[in-house]
């Protein structure tokens, strides 16, 4: 470091070299070094951290300052980070990222009853406001006005052409009244959402149900995702919709892909037999009391702080 400055490194190895001077600036904790590099270079998300979890005993304001300004809406937090953050004691970084979705390598280490404080997240009304403009203009206008007066206390919404094709992809609507019965036994206000074309196959089951009917040369899968935001209610289907998922949303989810995983937690798959368990709990940090609680592969990891 010395003999080669900044400068003299050519352009593909400026990032490599900032790293490894770093890192050598870490192990003779040359603190003045390392903020001097921070104020005049755009770093990698590695080194950040590095400079965090380094502050992070020394001066915890400034490493928490460090992780807010350049980390938390600049950068996707993975596995890799949450560990090095959990292995390094980084209980105060990692209680800024309370609702922030991200799984951690550690095993699972809390009890069947614990799950029951944890939370279910629900969009925020920034997030909200920029879906109902999104689809205001995406969707027919009669319509979408409609929608927003079906939605209100409903428990959950049907995706009726999803139940309609259950039989081998057929649609011959063979199963509709059983899945009904099951819906039923669990839900007390159903929203069924069928297009167009079902209608006239359809009208001695929709007899004493909610239900709304989509316009032709409209998809369904629009009305139907819009009607499970605006009203926080699952959806029974066993459809994930995910080419919509990314169509839609790529212009506006969070870095930590808020909008696809509650989309993804709000569906609830089901067969000829039974309508699936709806999930009770979102795979996010969780920060309650004295206990941060972090994704496992399977389950819940907890740290006492």
């Amino acid at each position: 470091f010395s003999n080669n400055s900044y400068e003299d490194i050519d352009k593909k190895s400026k990032n490599g070299y900032l790293s490894l001077k770093l890192r050598y600036l870490v192990n003779i904790n040359s603190i003045e070094q390392i903020i001097l590099i921070l104020k005049n270079y755009k770093l990698m998300k590695r080194d950040y951290l590095l400079i965090i979890i380094c502050l992070y005993n020394i001066d915890i304001e400034l490493s928490i300052g460090i992780f807010n300004k350049y980390v938390l809406n600049n950068h996707r937090i993975d596995k890799v980070d949450i560990d090095k953050l959990i292995d390094n004691k980084c209980f105060e970084i990692i209680k800024l990222m309370n609702n922030y979705y991200v799984e951690c390598s550690k095993k699972e280490n809390i009890r069947e009853n614990e799950y029951n404080i944890l939370n279910k997240y629900t969009l925020n009304e920034d997030i909200l406001t920029k879906i109902f403009v999104y689809y205001k203009e995406k969707l027919n206008d009669k319509y979408f006005k409609q929608l927003l007066t079906k939605i209100i206390n409903i428990d959950c919404i049907v995706d009726g052409g999803n139940i309609s094709h259950l039989n081998g992809g057929i649609c011959d609507y063979k199963y509709i009244k059983q899945i009904s019965k099951n819906i039923s036994k669990n839900y007390k206000n159903p929203l069924y959402i069928f297009h167009k074309r079902h209608k006239n196959k359809i009208d001695k089951f929709l007899l004493n149900k909610e239900y709304f009917i989509t316009p032709i040369n409209e998809y369904d899968d629009d009305y139907i995702i819009f009607a499970m935001i605006m009203s926080n209610c699952p959806v029974i289907t066993n459809d994930f919709y995910r080419d919509h998922i990314y169509d839609m949303f790529t212009k506006f989810d969070t870095i930590d892909f808020k909008i696809k995983n509650f989309i993804n937690e709000n569906i609830i798959t089901y067969n000829k037999i039974k309508i699936n368990e709806e999930q009770k709990y979102s795979r996010i940090i969780n920060v309650i009391d004295d206990k941060i609680y972090i994704p496992t592969k399977i389950g819940m990891y907890k740290i006492f702080i």
